[in-house]
Protein backbone atom coordinates (compact mmCIF):
# COMPACT_ATOMS: atom_id res chain seq x y z
CA UNK A 1 0.00 0.00 0.00
CA UNK A 2 0.92 3.51 -0.91
CA UNK A 3 1.86 6.08 1.72
CA UNK A 4 -0.37 8.69 0.80
CA UNK A 5 -2.89 6.29 0.56
CA UNK A 6 -2.67 5.21 3.79
CA UNK A 7 -2.41 8.79 5.18
CA UNK A 8 -5.29 10.12 3.02
CA UNK A 9 -7.72 12.62 4.16
CA UNK A 10 -10.37 10.45 3.28
CA UNK A 11 -8.66 7.61 5.29
CA UNK A 12 -8.84 9.98 8.66
CA UNK A 13 -12.52 11.48 8.10
CA UNK A 14 -13.08 7.76 8.24
CA UNK A 15 -11.03 6.64 11.28
CA UNK A 16 -12.83 9.61 13.17
CA UNK A 17 -16.14 8.86 12.08
CA UNK A 18 -15.47 5.09 13.10
CA UNK A 19 -14.53 6.64 16.66
CA UNK A 20 -16.45 4.97 19.41
CA UNK A 21 -18.35 7.18 21.92
CA UNK A 22 -15.31 5.97 24.64
CA UNK A 23 -17.78 6.74 27.67
CA UNK A 24 -19.59 3.86 28.14
CA UNK A 25 -15.68 2.04 28.79
CA UNK A 26 -14.12 5.26 30.56
CA UNK A 27 -14.14 6.10 33.90
CA UNK A 28 -14.11 9.74 34.34
CA UNK A 29 -12.64 11.69 37.16
CA UNK A 30 -14.62 13.95 38.94
CA UNK A 31 -13.62 16.46 41.42
CA UNK A 32 -13.07 15.15 44.89
CA UNK A 33 -14.81 15.91 48.15
CA UNK A 34 -11.18 16.86 49.37
CA UNK A 35 -10.16 19.13 46.29
CA UNK A 36 -8.94 22.63 46.75
CA UNK A 37 -11.96 23.66 44.18
CA UNK A 38 -14.50 25.24 46.17
CA UNK A 39 -18.01 24.52 46.33
CA UNK A 40 -19.86 26.15 43.97
CA UNK A 41 -17.35 25.30 41.78
CA UNK A 42 -17.14 21.70 41.62
CA UNK A 43 -19.49 20.58 39.27
CA UNK A 44 -18.45 23.02 36.80
CA UNK A 45 -14.75 21.86 37.01
CA UNK A 46 -16.46 18.44 37.17
CA UNK A 47 -17.93 18.66 33.80
CA UNK A 48 -14.90 20.08 32.10
CA UNK A 49 -12.82 16.88 33.51
CA UNK A 50 -15.39 14.95 32.05
CA UNK A 51 -15.18 16.84 28.80
CA UNK A 52 -11.39 16.83 28.54
CA UNK A 53 -11.25 13.10 29.41
CA UNK A 54 -13.84 12.09 26.78
CA UNK A 55 -11.96 13.92 24.36
CA UNK A 56 -8.58 11.97 25.16
CA UNK A 57 -9.97 8.84 25.31
CA UNK A 58 -11.69 9.69 21.67
CA UNK A 59 -8.47 10.72 20.54
CA UNK A 60 -5.95 7.23 22.13
CA UNK A 61 -9.38 4.96 20.01
CA UNK A 62 -8.67 7.53 17.02
CA UNK A 63 -4.71 7.11 17.03
CA UNK A 64 -5.14 3.17 17.09
CA UNK A 65 -6.71 2.84 14.21
CA UNK A 66 -3.53 5.38 12.20
CA UNK A 67 -1.52 3.19 10.22
CA UNK A 68 1.36 1.64 11.76
CA UNK A 69 0.46 3.54 14.99
CA UNK A 70 -1.13 -0.07 16.64
CA UNK A 71 2.35 -1.61 15.85
CA UNK A 72 4.54 0.91 17.77
CA UNK A 73 5.42 -0.69 20.86
CA UNK A 74 2.76 0.30 23.93
CA UNK A 75 5.92 2.72 25.75
CA UNK A 76 6.09 4.30 22.34
CA UNK A 77 2.67 4.91 21.88
CA UNK A 78 1.81 6.17 25.39
CA UNK A 79 4.90 8.23 24.85
CA UNK A 80 3.30 10.01 21.49
CA UNK A 81 -0.09 10.58 22.74
CA UNK A 82 1.71 12.50 26.10
CA UNK A 83 3.99 14.37 23.87
CA UNK A 84 1.24 15.84 21.40
CA UNK A 85 -1.98 15.24 23.16
CA UNK A 86 -3.06 19.14 23.78
CA UNK A 87 -1.69 20.00 19.91
CA UNK A 88 -4.06 17.03 18.59
CA UNK A 89 -6.93 18.41 20.67
CA UNK A 90 -6.38 21.54 19.73
CA UNK A 91 -6.37 20.69 16.16
CA UNK A 92 -9.56 18.79 16.03
CA UNK A 93 -11.13 22.14 18.15
CA UNK A 94 -10.15 24.00 14.71
CA UNK A 95 -10.93 21.15 12.58
CA UNK A 96 -14.50 21.02 14.07
CA UNK A 97 -14.85 24.46 13.72
CA UNK A 98 -14.29 25.54 10.39
CA UNK A 99 -17.02 26.07 8.01
CA UNK A 100 -16.89 23.02 5.38
CA UNK A 101 -19.95 21.75 3.95
CA UNK A 102 -20.08 18.54 1.86
CA UNK A 103 -22.95 16.07 0.30
CA UNK A 104 -23.42 13.16 1.88
CA UNK A 105 -23.49 10.06 -0.98
CA UNK A 106 -26.15 8.18 -1.14
CA UNK A 107 -29.56 7.74 -2.34
CA UNK A 108 -30.94 10.72 0.12
CA UNK A 109 -27.76 13.16 -0.89
CA UNK A 110 -28.28 15.58 1.74
CA UNK A 111 -25.83 18.25 2.75
CA UNK A 112 -23.76 18.88 6.23
CA UNK A 113 -21.06 20.84 7.59
CA UNK A 114 -19.19 20.45 10.58
CA UNK A 115 -20.64 23.35 12.32
CA UNK A 116 -24.45 21.92 12.17
CA UNK A 117 -22.36 19.17 13.38
CA UNK A 118 -21.59 20.90 16.93
CA UNK A 119 -25.17 21.89 17.12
Amino acid sequence: MKREAELSIERLLEMESLVADPSEEFQFLRVGPDTNVPPRYRAPVSSLCQIGNKQIAALVVWARDIPHFSQLEMDDQVMLIKACWNELLLFAIAWRSMERTWTVPGPRRRRSSCVSCLV
